[in-house]
């Protein structure tokens, strides 16, 4: 199978499977106020142990004696820690979404925002207690349950800047790419400065980068030459 077919074929799949699971999750989540007292004890409580100690150090005999909820009960709404901690992770990937769409509506010209885009999701990446748990835990276990979900985490953010740069393109605000490689790039950059570099990231690093993205690294009149 051809690469770029084969690129088109997995997207297809991730985005249809993606789908499937957000809706589900979503209709789960909209019982809100129809919870019951047990179902939320269960997920405030678990979601704070997961937040405070990554997914490996948690028990369930840990979450039912802090939520004051039987395990037997709990195994009546979550099938197991696994189901269980799938929630928050779905939970999280609603959040992103939520602020994808509030910037993507926003009157900005493209570059400035797919950077406040990017800005804002390493950010809350950053200072979200549970993705930084699961991150520092995937470091340590690279294939342990807590580095899957956050690589499922990752995806869902490059799929929904791939989503941006997609509909971009369709305006041809942007050049003919490959948007799925572009989506994947521009994030890894903006993660490896926030997380890997030891100097704190500053205004004008941002401004350089959007720089880069506008007009290109290489000078037009170097390739002229060539």
């Amino acid at each position: 199978m051809p690469c770029h077919f084969y690129i088109i074929f997995v997207d297809f799949l991730y985005k249809m499977a993606y789908s499937i699971v957000s809706k589900l999750f979503f209709s789960f989540s909209l019982l809100g106020g129809y919870m019951t007292e047990k179902q939320e004890k269960i997920i405030v409580t678990a979601r704070s142990l997961f937040s405070e100690k990554g997914y490996k150090k948690v028990t369930m005999d840990e979450i039912s004696h802090a939520s004051g909820v039987t395990k037997r009960t709990i195994y009546r709404y979550f099938k197991n820690k696994d189901d269980l901690f799938r929630f928050f992770v779905f939970e999280k990937i609603e959040e992103i979404k939520e602020i994808v769409n509030r910037i993507y509506y926003e009157d900005l010209p493209i570059d400035q925002k797919t950077h406040k885009i990017i800005y804002n999701l390493v950010n809350y990446q950053k200072d979200e207690r549970l993705i930084e748990s699961l991150r520092e835990e995937a470091m340590d276990l690279p294939l342990g349950v807590a580095k899957k979900c956050f690589d499922f985490i990752t995806d869902a953010v490059i799929l929904e800047l791939k989503r941006i740069l997609d509909d971009a393109l369709e305006k041809k605000d942007i050049k003919p790419c490959n948007t799925q490689l572009l989506a994947f790039s521009i994030y890894k950059l903006y993660f490896a400065l926030f997380f890997e570099r030891k100097e704190k990231i500053t205004e004008n690093d941002i401004n350089e980068i959007i720089d880069f993205l506008n007009s290109g690294l290489f000078r037009g009149d170097n390739n002229e030459q060539n």
